[in-house]
């Protein structure tokens, strides 16, 4: 029943896609629809999620209480749903050619081995010549050389930028922006060092870009592994872009954006490190609507050395502080705030 459930989930059946407010998923056939099917999912849901905490206990450790200010108060209080503007694609945007291509940016720190099955994974993308695909590796640790780098790289891969590193860790989300300056093509993947990419994932995009020609950020589903790339948990993503402000960080680990949204809304917040992407789909959807996808893209690794597990204090504060930020600007533009 187990391995039912997890095929159900991994075909997109039990998994909604979103543009917007705008629900893209046809009717669920008729036995998707049995209450004891939606019991049985929301129970493996619980299951997996328990497992991989169970790995990493630090994920439950319990975070210290905060002095909040009056506003911080009113902020987290207020639970009602929020009206984004975001609803209905961009009509001052140029279309995307219906022939895309890729750049996909990967910041180096730490994870050798795993960064070598990380570029076997994208090897396999670039095995499909069909769509113009360029690599941009941000070296953002000083304790390996480019050149460590550039011997790890496949020969299926195209020609490929290895950025010079700094003295000291620029940062992950300086990092992304260092690469996206480099990047010619125009969409742009993000792929951490030490998670993998699905090797139709380049086929997959461009048919929802064709699709939705005026969106400029979609967002995958994702696979949990561990790190012998063994399966933990297939991610049901259950909430849609409009609920990103209540629910936290559902963007997805795989982030396909048009170039000329970091030229319209500008580069990745370093100030929130760690949790920059969530910042910027949260500024994406205050303007224009995201597409979130079924199909899963993106295996995320879990180990102890990852943001998730070893920063999770730090994350949680810094989620706090980007719902806040963007909140309380929803509610100014609202009338339920004074500016």
């Amino acid at each position: 029943m187990r391995r039912l459930l997890h095929l159900l989930i991994r075909r997109g059946e039990w998994n909604r896609a979103w543009l917007g407010e705008t629900d893209l998923t046809p009717p669920r056939p008729l036995f998707m629809r049995v209450h004891w099917i939606g019991r049985l999912l929301d129970n493996l849901d619980e299951a997996d999620t328990r497992r991989i905490i169970g790995l990493f206990p630090a994920l439950e450790t319990p975070l210290l209480s905060e002095h909040k200010t009056e506003l911080e108060r009113a902020l987290d209080d207020y639970r009602e749903p929020i009206e984004f503007t975001g609803r209905t694609p961009r009509t001052d945007v140029p279309v995307s050619s219906r022939d895309p291509s890729f750049t996909i940016i990967i910041p180096f720190a730490r994870h050798l081995e795993l960064f070598k099955r990380c570029l076997e994974s994208v090897a396999r993308l670039a095995e499909d010549q069909k769509y113009p695909l360029e690599v941009v590796i941000v070296n953002d640790d000083a304790g390996h050389s480019d050149d460590q780098l550039r011997d790890l790289i496949p020969p299926a891969l195209p020609a490929t930028a290895v950025v010079s590193g700094n003295a000291q860790s620029r940062g992950i989300a300086n990092a992304l922006n260092t690469g996206i300056a480099l990047a010619r093509n125009e969409w742009i993947l993000f792929l951490d060092c030490d998670d993998l990419i699905e090797a139709d994932a380049l086929t997959r995009l461009s048919t929802h870009i064709v699709t939705h020609p005026t969106v400029r950020y979609i967002s995958s589903n994702m696979i949990d592994i561990d790190e012998q790339d063994g399966i933990l948990r297939y991610r049901r993503r259950v909430a849609s872009p409009a609920t990103l402000l209540a629910n936290g960080m559902l963007a997805g680990h795989l982030k396909c954006i048009r170039r000329d949204v970091f030229e319209d809304y500008g580069l990745l917040d370093p100030t929130v490190d760690g949790c920059q992407d969530y910042d910027l789909a949260l500024k994406v959807s205050f303007a224009e609507p995201l597409l979130f996808i079924q199909d899963y893209l993106y295996r995320y690794r879990w180990h102890t050395k990852t943001q998730t597990v070893s920063q999770s204090a730090r994350q949680a504060a810094l989620t706090r502080a980007i719902v806040r930020k963007y909140k309380r600007a929803a509610m100014i533009e609202h009338g339920l705030l004074p500016p």
